[in-house]
């Protein structure tokens, strides 16, 4: 049997024009607002991907609030009686580490 591929040429994504860009969702943060405003400006975005596009934005901004959590209070977990107490994972990665 034999397969022939033609060689297909992809069609070109038509931005949306810099005046006709939507203004990020009022909800978004920082991370949020520039991962809309990139996506938007390269790419025309149908209202029902819009709305998938701004639950990836609200994601963004989760991740960035926790990486900042992070970077503040370390990786620790809240211990059986309140207290701080560095994450499991990272004891065992420390083990493994050396």
């Amino acid at each position: 049997m034999v397969v022939i591929f033609s060689m297909l040429k992809a069609p070109a994504i038509a931005a949306f024009p810099a005046a006709a860009i939507p203004e990020p969702p009022e909800e978004l943060a920082e991370t949020g607002r520039h991962l809309w405003r990139t996506v938007m400006h390269r790419y025309v975005i149908e209202d029902a991907h819009a709305e998938l596009l701004k639950l990836a934005c609200l994601s963004a901004d989760s991740a960035a609030s926790m990486r900042q959590q992070i970077k503040a209070e370390g990786e620790t977990v809240i211990g059986s009686t309140g207290q701080r107490a560095k994450a499991q994972g990272v004891t065992q990665r420390a083990h493994y580490d050396r």
